[in-house]
């Protein structure tokens, strides 16, 4: 059963937009790819 929250559609317009972002970013170059996976470390603690 999905949370309440999850059926506001600001909530899932953002879900969308994080994955787009995410996507966007698998594009950038390499050493990029470094710092963003140190920011998801970060974003974790």
């Amino acid at each position: 059963m999905p949370f309440m929250f999850e059926n506001l559609e600001v909530y899932q317009k953002s879900v969308d937009l994080a994955e787009t972002i995410i996507n966007l970013t698998d594009t950038f170059p390499k050493g990029f790819q470094k710092i963003k996976m140190k920011w998801q470390l970060n974003d974790n603690f």
